[in-house]
């Protein structure tokens, strides 16, 4: 990816600058790296966090995209019925990349993300719980689940419904952290054999950070309200996650793959794809103690 910022400011006006600050663990030792872009307002407008430097820095480039494209969609009335924005008005199902074909393939994992969200909280599936991480020691992951008090780790494996020309098998990995009173998960869809621990950790931290960080939340912000009731109400998590009785999963299918390529200029050409499972009720839905991430 040889992305300019002149590039990037065609998708987001506000970009200004990369930043990236180590991830040291207590030894000294640089076991990842967190990037940011920042805004004209000096607030970061993407983020990343990786143990690989260049990958926390694509990831904070590409959520800039994603969330750039998205508020074009949604104020485009013909865009916005094509991707379904003005029934599900949020980011959910959105992936950015350099690689259509793997563009989609993220876009339908954070589809299945959504919907397997929806399903366990919403409507009483079960999602097994599981002891630990795998055995493959992974410095970043490591560190950060011993910043929590405690942790739990819920996987389940799922069969999407074909017609794509994609992967069907997938795992959902979830890790609820707690802290001083508080619950913050993190979670990832990613194929049966990767080990999506880190990133899910990764995700639970980040949460932990911005309600460390949140001023008054706004009756409104629904975002900002889920993780400002449940950083202070991990109770309210336990009893969520604890009230499945349903073992028998429905199979998912896809109700829309939709995608659209913008260039950017000097051969370069973004994609933004969006995924959506059909019989779920969408992120956007219900109040701030709805445990739905």
């Amino acid at each position: 990816m040889n992305l300019s910022f002149d590039q990037l400011r065609l998708v987001e006006p506000l970009a200004r600058f990369l930043e990236d600050a180590p991830i040291v663990d207590a030894h000294g030792i640089t076991i990842g790296w967190h990037s940011n872009v920042v805004g004209s307002n000096e607030t970061a407008l993407g983020s990343g966090f990786h143990a690989d430097r260049a990958i926390s820095q694509r990831i904070a480039v590409a959520e800039v995209i994603e969330r750039g494209l998205y508020r074009r969609i949604s104020i485009d009335p013909s865009l916005s019925a094509q991707f379904l924005a003005d029934e599900f008005p949020s980011s959910c199902g959105f992936a950015a990349g350099f690689d259509g074909h793997k563009t989609q393939g993220r876009a339908v994992a954070e589809a299945l993300e959504r919907w397997a969200w929806s399903k366990w909280i919403d409507e009483g599936y079960t999602i097994p719980s599981i002891s630990q991480p795998n055995e493959t020691v992974r410095p970043l992951r490591d560190h950060i689940l011993k910043k929590f008090d405690s942790h739990r780790i819920f996987e389940r494996e799922f069969k999407l419904e074909g017609g794509f020309d994609l992967p069907t098998d997938f795992k959902l990995t979830i890790i609820l952290g707690f802290k001083d009173g508080g619950a913050f998960p993190g979670s990832r869809v990613s194929a049966i054999h990767e080990d999506a621990t880190e990133h899910a950790a990764i995700e639970a931290w980040r949460h932990w950070i911005i309600y460390k960080n949140l001023p008054d939340v706004d009756p409104g912000d629904l975002v900002n309200g889920r993780i400002h009731y449940f950083g202070s109400n991990a109770s309210a998590a336990e009893k969520a996650v604890s009230m499945g009785r349903r073992s028998e999963w429905p199979q998912p299918r896809l109700r829309i793959l939709k995608s659209m390529a913008v260039d950017l200029g000097g051969g370069l050409r973004v994609n933004l794809s969006r995924a959506l499972c059909s019989d779920y009720s969408g992120w956007h839905e219900g109040d701030v103690n709805r445990f739905v991430y």
